[in-house]
This record gives structure tokens, C-alpha cells and sequence, in this order.
């Protein structure tokens, strides 16, 4: 991108694109994952003509960002069912059950409050939720989405939304670990047959394919040793706990 106005315009464009959220929780699990490729285009359009940057450019330019978001968008969702039901359930259903064997007290604490932000929704008692677990979880999983829906004011619920954000950039992450892992693969491949084309003559840089290699490598141990259920979970339980603390300030509680 050129310098001046035209760059502030640019990135003024890319804030406009991306909100926080979309910018927290898709964009940078999508840049994660490409990371090994990305920084493998840049050492090679470093060796070559002044073209082949202006391509890249404008292939960055032509949408291909926003449509890797939706891609990682579409297996983070996906892999938050297959978590769920490894789960249990949600997160914040889970946290509602008196069969969570949490701190009973808080749960009926939790109960009442609902109880008066939401008249007109049935809360259901232990027996209820024993007697029908199904038809509890879905009163659970309304209640949740009305307590959603009154708390999506970031500036008024600002940890909300921060731990709303993580979680999404974790699950989002973990939805992308298969592709991660292959472009991780695919791009150390690469970079090794550089080094041995280098040492016979190709202009490559060795520092640069070190670079690169060592970034493929520490993906590929993210995706391995960080980037698992476990994370996911740490975080959706985190944002849980948080959207149904507001239970306890919000207007009518």
C-alpha cells in the first residue's frame, strides 16, 4: 500500500470492515492460521519483481480477507456444536442446571433473579428440572438469549464482551486447527525445499527461511499443545460466569 492519504484511507476502510469483535474473534484466528503462508509470500515476493507485490496487494485488496473470516466464522460454529455436545450443553446452560453440582445457593440466587428480569418466562424449579432435563434446558437456553440480548452494550458490559471475544477467538482458533496444522506442514515442506535450492544458488534469504520455518514451527506446537477443548472451555466458562453476573445488576433484578 502506497504512503499518505491513500494508506489512512486504507486502514480507515479496514476498521470499517471489521468491528472489534469480527477484528478479536475471526480476523485473528484467520491470520494465525495463514501466519506460516503469509510470512512465506512475503520472503518471496522479497526475491522477486516489483509485480508481484503490487499482485499480492491487490489480491489483499479484492475481498479475500473478509471471505477468510467467514470461513473461519463457519468452522467455529461448527465446532462449537461438536464441543457442546461433548460438553453437555453450553457453557451457560450448564451454569443454570441444578444438576452442575455447583454451589446450589448461587443457582437459586441465579433463578430469582431471572425470575424478575424476565417475568413472562418460566424458570424451572429443581424438581422441574429433574422431572423433564429437556424442556429445563430449553427454558435455560431462552432465558440465556433474553440475558443476551439486554447485555450487548459493550460500553455498558464491557467484560462481557470481552470474555465474549475470547471466546469466540478460542473456538474460532480451534476450528481452524486441521487447516492450521496443514498450511503449518505445507509451508515448513516449502521452506525446507528452499534451503536446499538456496545452498545450490536460488536467491533466498536464509535468515528469512529460519524466520519462516521457526513460525511454522511454533503454530504447529500451538495447534498441537495450546489450541484444544480444555482452552475452548476454559473461556466459555468464563464468559458464562460473567453474563449471568449481570443477573445481579441489571434493571429489575
Amino acid at each position: 500500500m502506497s504512503k499518505g492519504a491513500h494508506n489512512v484511507a486504507g486502514s480507515s476502510g479496514m476498521k470499517d470492515l471489521f468491528d472489534v469483535y469480527s477484528r478479536r474473534a475471526r480476523l485473528l484466528p484467520g491470520a494465525i492460521t495463514a501466519l506460516p503462508f503469509t510470512l512465506l509470500v512475503v520472503v518471496l515476493i522479497s526475491t522477486k519483481p516489483a509485480w508481484w507485490s503490487a499482485a499480492a496487494s491487490l489480491l489483499g485488496a479484492s475481498g479475500l480477507t473478509y471471505f477468510g473470516t467467514q470461513i473461519v466464522r463457519s468452522l467455529g460454529s461448527r465446532t462449537q456444536a461438536e464441543l457442546w455436545t461433548s460438553w453437555g450443553g453450553a457453557p451457560t446452560t450448564q451454569m443454570l442446571r441444578f444438576a452442575s453440582k455447583r454451589n446450589k445457593n448461587q443457582i437459586e440466587r441465579w433463578h430469582r433473579n431471572l425470575e424478575k428480569l424476565f417475568p413472562d418466562e418460566h424458570v424451572p424449579t429443581e424438581a422441574e428440572e429433574v422431572a423433564d432435563p429437556e424442556s429445563a434446558d430449553a427454558a435455560y437456553e431462552t432465558l440465556i438469549a433474553a440475558l443476551i440480548a439486554r447485555t450487548r452494550n459493550r460500553e455498558k458490559f464491557p467484560r462481557v464482551f470481552d470474555e465474549n471475544c475470547q471466546y469466540g477467538f478460542r473456538r474460532n482458533l480451534y476450528g481452524c486447527r486441521r487447516i492450521g496444522t496443514v498450511v503449518s506442514l505445507v509451508s515448513l515442506a516449502i521452506v525446507i525445499g528452499l534451503g536446499i535450492a538456496s545452498a545450490l544458488g536460488l536467491n533466498v534469504s536464509a535468515l528469512s527461511l529460519i524466520a519462516v520455518g521457526a513460525a511454522d514451527l511454533l503454530v504447529l506446537a500451538a495447534f498441537r499443545w495450546i489450541v484444544n477443548p480444555g482452552w475452548v472451555r476454559e473461556a466459555g466458562d468464563a464468559y458464562a460466569a460473567r453474563l449471568i453476573e449481570t443477573s445481579e445488576t441489571l434493571p429489575g433484578s
